[in-house]
């Protein structure tokens, strides 16, 4: 597509900086003022909404500085009072668009999104939206299969087999949601796409509530304490220590966060509701003000002891903010478990605080905020901020905002503060309970609890040697505890693959191999835990089967006892069945090397959940 801007020669820049006296220094970086200065001029100049490429070739200034100054290029338009609308055209063809987003899904292991799209695309998110009237579109014509998420938080219609069921529909609108509330009996179709069963007996007369959940996409803490809100008696009837070991027994990887809830719920005594609400976004960098009210009472924290704020009962040093009268609506609506993220860098987050008290008081408001000489105010805050919150423990943080708005399902407004009410929040609620809780589960996704060791960027012939010496200690339950996940995708199950195809002689059901001429043969690499239910991809959670038994495996036909021993579903009246039931009571055909045969744990794990 070609652009509809008027073609300029080079004495346009110029004209820019004769005009409005820009200084066009090498080894000068320009200032924030000068930046948006030379934007504003920029846009007079252009029809539609300036872009990347056209500041690089005809703007006063290196795009590269604006991504560094506001932390992208659109952040950089509204700062200048610039809305990036529709109607932008790409200074590229749709073409040239869908090869560019094939290159970043090459580079992850997911469908793309838009922090993968602005980290490693050639061409920013907004662009695919625009021309492709939306992202999930410019996917998919890409040939890229977009997931169920987002399917959901697009324009477009979710396709009927990436739906799910009633329950998983409701698992995704509520979250984590227990047995007694399912619309509907569970299903294979529950299992295939990651519904999940989280319970723990009580050894009392009342049965305990079973949670169901979305494996992947709910919180193991929100899981946890929805549990212990449905089940308060079960703290009651069962002895804490076995009620850890239930946890860590469901899931290895849930253990040290198991662990800490319990101890926080006995301690307690109750079930405290949760209830996040509100988030507040406070730009820093964006404002002075901001920036003089942060550094005196935030990252400085203030002893609120001596500060005698009356109406709390907090003590100890601790980091306040302030709301100003045009922001108090904003204010009365935060609450305890709600929390403030401010961004002190262009586009990072860099501190969150967790609202403890909220309270209004002018006199602590002109300690902290107001400087006076000689009786008369001389800086600091220029209106009233009597409308403080006293917040808990201050966490540094250094999150993308991209990652977030991917996180949250809405775009940030780019106003120097922003209030997320209850319904923005809904989606992010349903999968973490509140921001502490995202902030811990992510803390435990990015640090891996595997031993398995990978230099960087192995090849698949690199995965399967680790692989090939895995020792039974090293083997995780499922594929979230293993630092293999973060191998990227191809490469880690191409070794999967041909791991398998190594170490089995023949279809571990029938025995047979068949080859062609051209050495291609018809064994297939079959995860014992499937994938979709958190399976990794070791070689004792495989099997080589043949095309025939693969189907049968994953249909339901065969089950696997501990001992190898083929077990054939009793459905005598369908098509297949004597086919398939003369193998019952037959074993597996197994590797020679006895430490790569199936372990027991992805059998028994497979059938319980199908017992489920």
């Amino acid at each position: 597509m070609k652009s509809k801007r008027r073609k300029r020669d080079v004495s346009r820049r110029r004209t820019y900086y004769r005009r409005f006296k820009i200084g066009h220094k090498m080894d000068t970086t320009p200032s924030r003022d000068e930046l948006l200065t030379g934007l504003r001029a920029y846009d007079e100049e252009v029809d539609g909404v300036p872009t990347v490429r056209g500041m690089r070739n005809e703007g006063p200034y290196s795009p590269h500085y604006y991504k560094a100054e506001f932390g992208s290029w659109h952040d950089a338009l509204r700062a200048a009072d610039i809305q990036p609308t529709h109607g932008v055209e790409p200074d590229a063809t749709r073409e040239e668009l869908l090869t560019a987003l094939r290159d970043v899904d090459e580079r992850t292991d997911r469908p793309p999104r838009r922090t993968d799209v602005d980290e490693h695309g050639e061409y920013p998110y907004i662009l695919y939206d625009e021309e492709f009237e939306s992202f999930v579109h410019a996917l998919e014509d890409a040939g890229i299969d977009p997931d169920e998420k987002q399917y959901r938080f697009s324009s477009v219609d979710t396709p009927p087999e990436k739906q799910g069921s009633a329950n998983v529909q409701k698992l995704r609108e509520e979250g984590p949601t227990p047995a007694s509330a399912l619309p509907q009996g569970r299903s294979m179709k529950d299992r295939e796409h990651g519904m999940w069963k989280f319970t723990i007996g009580s050894g009392a007369t009342k049965q305990p509530d079973s949670i169901y959940y979305l494996n992947g996409e709910h919180a193991p803490e929100l899981v946890i304490r929805r549990f212990f809100r449905q089940n308060p008696h079960v703290l009651e009837y069962r002895d804490p220590h076995g009620i850890k070991m239930a946890i860590h027994k469901h899931r290895p990887s849930w253990k040290d966060i198991g662990t800490e809830i319990v101890d926080e719920l006995v301690a307690e005594g109750a079930i405290p509701e949760a209830s996040f609400e509100n988030l507040v976004v406070v730009r820093v960098d964006a404002d002075e003000t901001l920036r003089y009210c942060f550094e005196r009472s935030v990252a400085s924290l203030v002893n609120v002891d001596e500060m005698k704020i009356d109406g709390i009962d907090l003590t100890g040093e601790r980091p306040i903010w302030g709301f100003a009268t045009d922001h108090e609506a904003m204010w009365q609506a935060l609450s305890e478990r709600d929390g403030i993220l401010f961004e002190t860098r262009p586009g990072t987050v860099t501190h969150y605080l967790p609202v403890r008290e909220t309270v209004r008081d002018t006199d602590v408001m002109t300690d902290l905020w107001v400087e006076y000489e000689d009786g008369i105010r001389s800086g600091g805050i220029d209106q009233p901020w009597p409308y403080l919150v006293v917040g808990g423990e201050l966490h540094e943080l250094d999150i993308p905002e991209r990652e977030l708005v991917d996180e949250f399902d809405v775009e940030l407004s780019g106003e120097p503060i922003q209030r997320l009410d209850e319904t923005a929040l809904e989606s992010f609620s349903n999968r973490y309970g509140g921001f502490e809780s995202y902030l811990r589960d992510r803390d435990r996704s990015g640090a891996g609890s595997s031993d398995i060791a990978l230099g960087d960027d192995p090849t698949s012939q690199d995965v399967l040697e680790t692989l090939l010496g895995l020792s039974i200690d090293e083997l995780p339950l499922f594929a979230e505890d293993s630092r293999l996940e973060a191998v990227d995708r191809d490469v880690r199950e191409t070794a999967f693959r041909n791991g398998i195809y190594e170490i089995y002689e023949g279809c571990a059901i029938c025995g047979n191999l068949f080859e062609s001429p051209n050495g291609e043969h018809n064994l297939e690499a079959a995860h014992i835990l499937p994938k979709a239910s958190g399976g990794p991809d070791v070689l004792q959670n495989g099997l080589a089967l043949c095309s025939r038994h693969h189907w049968a495996f994953d249909q339901g036909w065969f089950e696997i006892g501990e001992n190898y021993e083929i077990r054939v579903r009793e459905y005598p009246s369908l098509a297949g069945y004597d086919e398939f039931h003369h193998f019952d009571g037959e074993s597996l055909r197994l590797p020679k090397q006895e430490s790569l045969r199936p372990h027991p744990k992805y059998i028994r794990e497979r059938n319980r959940e199908q017992d489920d």
